[in-house]
């Protein structure tokens, strides 16, 4: 308890510090970014829509993730005047993106051509979810399919539907076991945490990136407390003992 106490404290104290001093953060370049980008030219070359889904996240951090990851794409479209949909499970969630989506037309001068029904509720339920899902992208001939969020057991049908209907499909999850089902469908995955690392690129909001790095700082602390912790635990158990010990053996002396 005290030790999570600490650790709260130094993120905290750390997020301060670089919104204080300013600095400047660099990331890695991301492979997976240059292919979002070509997601949408190629949606704008061959005139058929985009569908963004979050799958079944709903409003909290991961979303606010995504959504930076969707504004980029939204601006492009927007730009291309291509069509974009986003099908939502969650009311909450949905009002959000549709919020953000205004903001992002209207601040490329597009907001006519924004679409409020281009955000569809479909159910909240999970295979109804996926049913609706696969329905868009069938009607629609989608040319390009991004899904980012949480998937639970509905991730193979998505993102096998959208190879059947031959989107170019990019995705990221933070669920570790459906990664490999997006491994296997899609062009590109960012895994786990990597799509936190996408939406910061994109958005280069530097509280973002501030949260990134102090996230990163965080995980190598506890990491190296783990590490320490497990070397002194097994030293007092004497469990290496036996290992380091050499045994020496003695000469016995006979009569």
């Amino acid at each position: 308890m005290i030790l999570a106490l600490i650790i709260f404290i130094l993120a905290v104290f750390l997020l301060v510090y670089l919104n204080f001093s300013n600095i400047k953060i660099e990331l890695r370049e991301l492979p997976i970014i240059p292919k979002i980008f070509y997601g949408v030219s190629l949606a704008a070359e061959k005139g058929r829509p985009i569908i963004f889904s979050t799958g079944l996240t709903g409003l909290g951090p991961l979303l606010y993730a995504c959504v930076e990851i969707l504004k980029e794409i939204a601006r492009r479209s927007a730009r291309l005047d291509i069509k974009l949909l986003i099908p939502q499970n969650d009311p909450p969630s949905l009002a959000y993106v549709n919020q953000a989506l205004q903001s992002v037309y209207a601040s490329e001068g597009k907001i006519s051509k924004y679409d409020p029904l281009s955000v569809v509720f479909l159910s909240e339920e999970q295979f109804a979810y996926a049913a609706g899902y696969i329905g868009l992208l069938k009607r629609e001939n989608v040319a390009a399919a991004f899904l980012f969020g949480y998937f639970a057991g509905e991730a193979l049908i998505l993102a096998e539907s959208g190879k059947n209907v031959g989107a170019f499909q990019i995705a990221g999850s933070v669920s570790p076991e459906q990664v490999a089902f997006f491994l296997v469908t899609c062009e590109d995955v960012a895994l786990g945490d990597e799509l936190y690392a996408v939406s910061a690129k994109l958005s280069g909001d530097k509280n973002i990136l501030y949260n990134l790095r102090v996230a990163d700082i965080l995980k190598l602390l506890c990491l190296v407390i783990i590490l320490i912790g497990s070397v002194i635990h097994t030293k007092q158990t004497g469990f290496l003992d036996k290992f380091l010990t050499i045994p020496v053996k003695q000469n016995v002396q006979r009569n």
